[in-house]
């Protein structure tokens, strides 16, 4: 679980920021500041913006479930196993706060 979330989330990302240098590089002796404004990079960067959003969301659930499930799998009494889920559980509350107020 844990080797192919890497490798998963590795690919993504890797894939994703290839597709968006490939797609806003400059043509024509055109410079990098000025390809942001241009409608096809723009229209990449959306879209790019769109799918990475539920990508991470996803890939935050499924690497918040993995020590869960060994956490579950332990010989541990009922309340002990309810403090160890809760405290790697703890990173979902990072999700409901704004970055603003965590900077």
């Amino acid at each position: 679980m844990i080797w192919g979330g890497v490798v998963v989330i590795a690919l993504f990302y890797t894939i994703s920021s290839t597709f968006i240098v490939a797609t806003c590089a400059p043509k024509d002796g055109k410079s990098w500041i000025s390809q942001p404004s241009m409608p096809r990079c723009t229209e990449a960067l959306y879209n790019s913006s769109n799918v990475r959003g539920v990508f991470s969301a996803v890939s935050d659930i499924y690497v918040l479930i993995i020590p869960t499930h060994l956490v579950l799998g332990l010989r541990l009494k009922r309340g002990r196993k309810i403090g160890v889920c809760a405290i790697f559980l703890t990173g979902l509350l990072y999700g409901f706060y704004p970055t603003s107020v965590l900077i």
